[in-house]
């Protein structure tokens, strides 16, 4: 009895620890695609939005005084 079954671990199929393992990969892998994509998409947004501002100033970037003048006129 001392030799155990090659397709067992403890109960559990030598393909169910395979799945889990490739499940928790594609997991990690889906979540580091999406964090990277958000990464690169935050980045775009600030250089367009910095090569944006040369051209013509954004609403976010002036004072109050400068948002009223512009209203009010």
């Amino acid at each position: 009895m001392l030799m155990r079954c090659v397709d067992c671990v403890d109960g559990l199929a030598l393909w169910a620890v395979l799945l889990i393992v490739m499940g928790a990969a594609a997991v990690l892998a889906a979540g580091g695609f999406a964090v990277s994509k958000y990464r690169i998409r935050t980045q775009m947004h600030q250089e367009i939005r910095a090569i944006m501002s040369q051209y013509m100033p954004l609403e976010s970037d002036g004072t109050q005084e400068e948002k009223e003048t512009l209203t009010s006129a």
